[in-house]
């Protein structure tokens, strides 16, 4: 069997660098659990390994975060991460029991 040379190695070079090119946005993911409670509900959600950079609209007011994530979150008031806020670090809960509709993960 012959090692594959020539225009099909440069070909797939090529097409490898193309997809991944410098400019491309790469969503990473905030590694762990990011916990909260609903207000009305007063039940227990989480939301394992979250998208960093995007909003994430609750679908409900909550209240009690833990972030219990290795990236910071910043806590919304309004389900489109507009507005009042507050910022917690990796680790931090919150015991201020700030009221928020939407995240997004540093």
């Amino acid at each position: 069997m012959r090692p594959i040379t020539g225009l099909p190695v440069a070909v797939a070079a090529a097409a490898l660098v193309t997809g991944l090119g410098v400019g491309s946005p790469v969503a990473h993911a905030a590694t762990g659990v990011f916990g909260y409670t609903h207000t009305a509900s007063q039940k227990n959600r989480a939301v394992t390994d979250p998208e960093s950079g995007s909003c994430i609209d609750i679908d409900e007011q909550a209240y009690q975060a833990v972030n219990g994530t290795n990236r910071s979150v910043t806590l919304y008031r309004t389900g489109d991460c507009e507005g009042e806020a507050m910022t917690l670090s990796a680790g931090q809960e919150d015991d201020t029991r700030f009221q928020f509709r939407g995240v997004r993960f540093a």
